[in-house]
């Protein structure tokens, strides 16, 4: 009996994930969920820059790597590349959060700091949306802003940027050490710490915003620096290291009693057993989902409700949905009740 034209095509479909070194179909779903996964915390990415080189630890079963490899066969990850022709292909259709390379580093070595430069730029001329930027390089994150407000005298009067998230990875306590004092430093408007993957305990206790009201660090003429977001998460994928469920609870008390937003983006691919979450098994074999303690973490500040705002526009009024208190709208805005 002839196969169907949907047999056909999933067979197609099989073999191609097999030639881009796709295990089994079970991988292949496990790679689908990561990316369902990610977008939890961002709409779309936007990657003026690919490539990357491992840097440290939470570099060793990189996402990024391994999706690159699936669609750009023919090119090594290793290899930095500058995607100029992307600094223009910004949607500003609607309000978006987007992360910036995330199959990427911009504050990577290999990234000139001229072009870094062009894509903040980007950034500037694009209020409406809120632009996430990630980085394990922390100390070039310093210098680029030092170099950057240096060689233009009026940097000043327009950086730091409202709509753009500064953050840095911190995947255990000798690269929260690391990073996070390099993150205060940064000249940001608002600071963000994703602890994914999780290798081991991590204690912020000492940037807790109470911590740092006793001991203020001074960028610029601001003086109440401070972390505004924690993201948590497990590493997915083959050979995914463990994060126990202690660390995220631990991680999690420490946010709740510093009141900074926690946002609990996945397990990955271990999970506590429902029954006793001293024992970790495959994510596929539970339903335990992306719950902590039973419940779903989804503080995100940046993640703004909706309203109904009317403009008044030569005498008629515009009535438009904007996102409640972003910088692109005025204060002579009318909000409906």
């Amino acid at each position: 009996m002839s196969k169907t034209k949907n047999e056909t095509l999933l067979v197609r479909a099989k073999n191609a994930a097999i030639s881009q070194g796709t295990r089994d179909a079970g991988e292949a779903s496990s790679i689908r969920n990561k990316r369902s996964n990610s977008a939890l915390w961002w709409d779309v990415s936007w990657n003026p820059v690919t490539g990357c080189t491992p840097v440290s630890e939470g570099c060793a079963h990189c996402y990024a790597k391994e999706i690159y490899h699936r669609f750009y066969r023919y090119t090594s990850f290793d290899k930095v590349m500058l995607r100029p022709e992307r600094l223009s292909k910004i949607d500003r259709s609607k309000p978006k959060v987007i992360f910036v390379d995330s199959a990427s580093d911009l504050f990577h070595e290999e990234v000139p700091f001229g072009f870094i430069s062009e894509v903040f730029s980007v950034m500037q001329r694009n209020p409406l949306h809120t632009f996430v930027v990630l980085t394990k390089r922390a100390r070039r994150m310093v210098e680029y802003f030092r170099w950057a407000s240096e060689n233009n005298p009026e940097w000043w009067l327009f950086y730091p940027l409202e709509n753009v998230w500064m953050g840095v990875t911190a995947e255990n306590q000798d690269r929260a050490n690391e990073r996070i004092p390099l993150l205060l430093r940064t000249p940001a408007r608002h600071r963000f710490v994703s602890v994914e993957p999780m290798l081991g305990e991590v204690d912020i206790s000492e940037w807790a915003p109470a911590t740092l009201e006793k001991n203020p660090v001074q960028v610029g003429a601001r003086t109440n620096v401070s972390i505004e977001l924690v993201i948590c998460g497990g590493e997915s994928g083959p050979g995914a290291r463990v994060m126990r469920p202690e660390w995220a609870r631990a991680l999690h008390d420490q946010c709740v009693e510093a009141q900074v937003p926690f946002f609990f983006k996945q397990w990955g691919e271990w999970v506590p057993d429902m029954i006793d979450d001293s024992v970790m098994v495959r994510s596929r074999s539970t339903g335990i989902g992306r719950t902590l303690d039973g419940v779903e973490w989804n503080e995100l500040p940046w993640k703004k409700p909706v309203v109904k705002t009317v403009l008044e526009f030569e005498g008629e009024q515009l009535e438009l949905k904007a996102l409640e208190n972003h910088p692109v709208y005025t204060e002579s805005a009318k909000v409906k009740e």
